[in-house]
């Protein structure tokens, strides 16, 4: 595709046993999970139910079930973290992990009635000038169940300008209940990039 701006990155573990306060400037730098630094902008909002971290590198956010790692600038750093943190935090009951990427394209490039089945009763009634349309697929990859949901939508760029664009989701979802869930996770997050990569690949189509 000519034009394509991707939108997110980010690391999901699913897991009970997470508290959120835990996850403050102090601790983080000293158990050496970020570098020393790193600096916090806006500063971070932490209770009991959850903890969110901005920075130029990184955001965090942090609940009792979940922590998801965004990437924006040095992806290494974010797999180091997640590798980290199956150290510093034990008592953890895992349940999934997943790498995730969000991909805009503008609406004008893609093309009209790609998504259409023209057989398919369902889409008779959709035989509309301003009907839009998406999709969905799914499939194994690496030790992964991928999906790929396409959607119409519409995204604000960073002057403040509406458009409507087509959203590319890819999710890579990994199953942590099986087997030594913390060496499934280290194996998996090395292997980042690899998802990344075919991620950009299917965008490239």
């Amino acid at each position: 595709m000519a034009t394509r701006l991707i939108a997110g990155k980010n690391i999901k573990i699913v897991a009970s046993g997470f508290n959120p306060p835990l996850f403050t400037e102090y601790w983080l730098k000293k158990e050496k999970l970020i570098p020393e630094d790193c600096e916090f902008s806006p500063p971070p909002i932490s209770t009991p139910q959850f903890t969110q971290i901005s920075s130029k590198k990184f955001t965090l956010l942090v609940l009792p079930d979940q922590l998801q790692y965004n990437i924006t600038e040095d992806s290494k750093l974010g797999i180091d973290f997640i590798k980290a943190i199956t150290e510093k935090v034990p008592s953890l009951a895992y349940i999934a992990m997943g790498f995730n990427f969000d991909y805009f394209v503008p609406d004008n490039e893609i093309k009209p009635g790609l998504f259409f089945i023209p057989g398919n009763k369902l889409f008779q009634d959709f035989r509309e000038k301003d009907a839009r349309f998406g999709t969905f697929l799914s499939k194994s990859f690496e030790n992964s169940r991928m999906s790929l949901s396409i959607k119409p939508s519409r995204a604000i760029d960073p002057k403040g300008l509406e458009s409507d664009v087509y959203h590319f989701s890819f999710n890579y979802h990994i199953d942590l209940t099986k087997g030594d869930s913390k060496s499934i996770i280290s194996s998996s997050v090395t292997n980042w990039n690899k998802y990344f990569k075919y991620s950009e690949k299917l965008m490239a189509i």
